[in-house]
């Protein structure tokens, strides 16, 4: 190990060469501190004996030079001196020393310093080395989880999109990189559209996997079978569109995870009819289904039913609601629910009195003050759960 010795008196560099040689170390000396700072920086030595009063640069101002200023290592230092006054030596601390060796010294003492020096540098660089494996792989598990998160946006329909005599609007903040939320909306056929949103228990890259699973189970393609959302009827000899309860039903069946697993899903199966302009819809564990009339008071649809996955042979109700234009439909995770919650047990009521308040607005004020209050409460709240919104509006 090479070791640094800065001491104004040649007589005690000598000395300190000479021991520490013996115990099998190689020496650099320097007569003052400007010039051990110089060899420091010049150098890749991580230890150093320096003495407290020196010219130019005095121990205790070589100390604070060293822990102010990143050398891409870790120095030890030992400060060599005949002060044995307790403040002296806080002082001596305070400037960033690691030990001391108080003159006069003996070999043995010298020899034990040193080697604590070692065990504290040789921690240190293990430290530094197992910190950089750790950045790499946060590095690389940063932008595996960046990729996730995009591959997840794009499953996610456009924030904006009209189909037939239906606007959807959706809203979507993660709590971390991805989520367990997940919706989308499409066209059924010639006259139904179809809808979602659903919710996986817990945060993070597990929710995320079952959510992507279930967007598969839950796709449709004109004119085929894609998952649960068309089934085939032998009587009609052609798909049909399948019952909100009935789907949740087959999910369930599908998605069985029991109670040692404890992950299970909530969520809001729907479709809409535009020549009766009746929707109809199921909920599994979901928050309720709050409907805005344009010129009544708003609906309030809760169908009390168990989260999908927990227990086997659970039964869905369907729900089927008149619509007329200007009526806007709420669907949303219980992230949303949590901008709401007061304590008070009245989130339900909240959310409408505040939804009803805004109905007025114009869709982008409506939007921009919805989207305002959603962000608002995520910023504030670091542990908030995945928010998810999907705002119906009849035309």
């Amino acid at each position: 190990m090479e070791i640094l010795v800065a001491d104004d008196l040649l007589e005690t560099r000598l000395l300190l060469k000479s021991i520490i040689k013996k115990l099998g170390h190689e020496v650099i000396t320097t007569e003052d501190g400007a010039l051990a700072w110089e060899a420091l920086v010049n150098s890749n030595i991580s230890l150093v004996i320096t003495d407290w009063e020196m010219p130019n640069l005095s121990g205790i101002e070589l100390c604070k030079k060293i822990r102010e200023t990143d050398l891409n290592r870790y120095i030890y230092i030992i400060l060599l001196t005949a002060k044995n006054e307790k403040q002296e030596l806080v002082e001596g601390m305070e400037a960033g020393a690691d030990d001391f060796i108080s003159k006069p010294f003996n070999n043995q003492e010298l020899n034990v310093r040193i080697r604590a020096g070692e065990r504290i540098i040789r921690l240190q660089n293990d430290l530094e080395e197992k910190n950089h494996k750790l950045k790499t792989y946060n590095d690389r598990l940063e932008k595996d989880l960046n990729a996730a998160a995009d591959l997840q946006k794009s499953l996610l329909p456009q924030p904006f999109q009209r189909i037939d005599d239906l606007c959807f609007e959706s809203i979507f903040m993660p709590s971390l990189f991805v989520a367990g939320d997940i919706f989308n909306y499409f066209e059924l056929d010639d006259e139904n559209t179809g809808f979602y949103l659903l919710d996986v228990s817990g945060h993070g890259v597990s929710s995320a996997m079952l959510s992507f699973t279930l967007s598969k189970f839950l796709s449709v393609e004109q004119g085929e079978s894609r998952g649960l959302v068309k089934i085939f009827s032998e009587e009609d000899g052609a798909f049909i569109n399948t019952p909100p309860d009935r789907v949740l039903t087959e999910l369930n069946k599908l998605f069985e995870m029991g109670l040692e697993v404890m992950q299970y899903f909530t969520m809001v199966y729907g479709k809409y009819n535009k020549a009766t302009r009746e929707m109809e819809f199921s909920l599994g564990g979901h928050p309720p289904v709050i409907i805005v009339h344009k010129d009544k008071p708003p609906t309030v649809v809760d169908l009390s039913s168990i989260p999908i996955g927990m227990f086997d042979h659970s039964e869905y109700e369907k729900a089927v609601v008149k619509l007329e234009p200007g009526d806007i439909v709420y669907v949303y995770s219980d992230g949303f629910c949590e901008c709401f919650d007061i304590g008070d047990g009245k989130v339900t009521e909240m959310m409408v009195e505040w939804l009803e308040q805004y109905k007025h607005l114009d869709k982008e004020s409506l939007n921009e003050t919805i989207r305002t209050n959603m962000r608002a409460y995520s910023d504030n709240n670091p542990e908030a759960d995945d928010i998810s919104l999907m705002m119906i509006t009849v035309n």
